[in-house]
């Protein structure tokens, strides 16, 4: 969504009136396992689906999003590099799966995103495996997904690897506790819950996890680096308090081999007001910064499964907008949110139709549970 989301963070909000679909609607994502491959791009998705079904890849990322059916499934997305913002010659191949598969949204018209649309036809669980490939385009459509040219046959030098931070949900002082595997040189960034890993030299440095008791806040009091691990040098380069909430560690290592490196930044409080898609939000009822990024993430999951649903439940429908003024987010529990808000498609006739909707989002999984509009 380009436009900025207002957020209201509330106590207990009922539900819509609409009944949510227990099994459909429901995501998972994925890391890309890369191998690092210069060149030409490929990734090559192999998913099980028994009813319909979304893949959208989008840089390093998958996420299956069940349409009708039981629960989708991965079992694997590999790629030679990320799928960056603008690839050229990009083209989809349906290898095997019996059914419908074909590319419903190209990534040079869809904000870099490509869009696998599956429909099992058999009645019963059936694998489907796809391929896509490019010849090569930009990655720095979307911020921190890279700096250079995404066709560089050059080990990945100024390439990037993104990750979602595992979060505990604890509030009071913030830890955020990284590692990665590092050849050469590498620079990591941490920033709200999101982290970004760019190989500078060397083959292409690898996350392996990014945990988080809380996100980290645009402007972090005491914020403090202790590298934990690894042979060579890492150290911080950029402070979050002023480097517009981003922190930045650099590290160095000198073995000539891969080595893990582990680190951790602490910070005793901060702000989390105006952070993340532009957006004004509003205190919830539970851990404060926290709440945000959750609310965030499960807004923007919720949005894109009611749109992948209106386009599947109607053929004709075009121009799906949803309004970013006002969207409700409540807390159900620790672990669940409820997500409201409206929005309006129009037919190719041009007649447009007003709906609400409202999802059940999984704070703890990241997934959207239920869903449901009318």
């Amino acid at each position: 969504m380009k436009s900025k989301t207002h957020l209201i963070l509330t106590g207990a909000i009922a539900l819509a009136a609409a009944a949510a679909t227990p099994a459909s609607a429901q995501s998972q994502s994925i890391q890309a396992r890369i191998s690092g491959g210069g060149g030409s791009g490929k990734c090559t998705v192999e998913v099980v689906v028994q009813g319909s079904a979304d893949v959208q890849i989008r840089g390093n990322q998958g996420t299956l999003r069940t349409l009708s059916g039981n629960p989708a499934q991965w079992r694997r997305l590999d790629c030679n590099q990320p799928l960056p913002g603008n690839p050229s010659n990009f083209r989809f191949t349906g290898v095997d799966g019996h059914g419908r598969q074909g590319l419903s949204s190209d990534p040079n018209s869809n904000n870099g995103v490509a869009v696998i649309h599956i429909e099992n036809t058999t009645g019963g669980n059936e694998g489907y495996t796809a391929d896509i490939t490019w010849g090569g385009g930009l990655n720095n459509s979307n911020g921190n997904w890279g700096t250079g040219p995404g066709n560089q046959n050059d080990n990945w030098n100024g390439q990037s690897q993104n990750i979602h931070a595992r979060i505990s949900g604890a509030v009071g002082s913030g830890k955020c506790t990284f590692e990665v595997a590092v050849s050469g040189s590498a620079e990591l960034q941490i920033r709200g819950d999101q982290g970004n890993l760019r190989t500078l030299s060397g083959s292409p440095a690898q996350w392996r996890r990014l945990e988080c008791n809380q996100p980290l806040p645009p402007q972090p009091g005491n914020l403090r680096f202790t590298g934990i691990d690894g042979h060579g040098r890492q150290s911080m380069d950029q402070n979050a308090a002023t480097n517009s909430g981003t922190a930045v560690i650099r590290i160095e290592n000198t073995t000539g081999g891969n080595e893990g490196y582990t680190g951790a930044i602490t910070w005793n409080g901060g702000s989390n007001d105006n952070w993340g898609n532009g957006g004004t939000y509003n205190r919830g009822d539970g851990g404060d910064s926290w709440d945000v990024a959750s609310a965030n993430s499960g807004v923007q999951g919720c949005q894109d499964t009611i749109t992948a649903r209106l386009r599947h439940d109607h053929s004709h429908a075009k121009d799906i907008q949803l309004s970013q003024d006002a969207v409700r987010v409540s807390r159900r529990s620790n672990d669940l949110a409820t997500i409201q808000g409206d929005g309006l498609y129009r037919s190719k006739n041009g007649n447009s139709r007003q709906f609400t909707y409202n999802c059940v989002y999984d704070v703890r999984s990241g997934q959207v549970t239920e869903s449901a509009y009318r």
